[in-house]
């Protein structure tokens, strides 16, 4: 059955162009600056209480009827203010991150009951920030990610299977999901489907660190992970990250 609903969404991801790559509006990085402050974990806002239907961004409520569930993870769509996560009335009131989600989540709608939570995004502009500052700012969103994922486990999956998507952000956060929580829980292992990871990168030394992260290698293969990245030539600042492994989205192979 599972390889069965994999062929299924190749075709849907292959006919909409999946949801593209690079930035959630298709520009280019906007102006941003890294805050003047160390990450202060004192100054995060609070956290996303799951069990509130306000806290998700689409959930799919009576109409649940779909043999299998997506999960999604949006992209980054904070580059306004100073701090290092957006605090919940704000990521529930960006109009970007409803768009992303309506143009890139939305592909999957017509054949599977679709999920996807907020939660306290990193801004754009810790690309440029400390390593140690970016990674306790990228704890907090994931934080929520793994929160919601439980939450949707126990109240809303019914053992369903499900394929587990994002984008930029979203796709960053979601590998850690599948090294620390999906990959190493036998029962997750019988109801995912696979794992779309675009982008972000998946590398050689992440599958060496964690060999349960297998890439797809053909369009009915299941319980595996597409992921590829586009870039625009010269970018200020790069996510391809060194050693990347891309699916070809059209071959659903690691070739050229």
């Amino acid at each position: 059955m599972r390889k069965n609903l994999l062929r299924l969404f190749c075709r849907v991801a292959i006919s909409v162009n999946i949801w593209g790559c690079g930035f959630s509006d298709g520009s280019s990085v906007p102006e941003y600056k890294v805050p003047e402050s160390a990450f202060d974990a004192s100054r995060t806002p609070p956290a996303p209480n799951y069990s509130e239907a306000v806290n998700w961004a689409v959930l799919p409520g009576s109409g649940k009827g779909k043999p299998v569930d997506v999960v999604f993870f949006h992209p980054t769509s904070c580059f306004g203010d100073e701090s290092w996560n957006q605090a919940m009335p704000d990521e529930r009131n960006n109009h970007a991150t409803m768009d992303s989600i309506k143009r890139q989540a939305g592909v999957f709608e017509g054949q599977s009951n679709v999920y996807a939570p907020f939660y306290r995004q990193v801004s754009l502009y810790v690309l440029k920030a400390r390593e140690e500052d970016r990674n306790m700012a990228l704890n907090v969103a994931y934080s929520d990610i793994e929160r919601a994922f439980a939450c949707y486990i126990e109240n809303f999956n019914d053992g369903k299977p499900f394929i587990l998507a994002g984008h930029s952000q979203g796709s960053n956060l979601l590998l850690w999901l599948l090294e620390r929580r999906v990959l190493n829980d036998p029962e997750l292992r019988k109801q995912l489907v696979a794992a779309y990871v675009v982008g972000w990168s998946l590398t050689v030394d992440d599958i060496k660190a964690s060999p349960q992260l297998e890439i797809c290698e053909s369009f009915d293969e299941a319980v595996c992970i597409v992921s590829y990245n586009t870039q625009e030539k010269d970018p200020e600042v790069s996510i391809v990250r060194k050693n990347a492994i891309g699916v070809n989205p059209l071959l659903w192979n690691t070739s050229a």
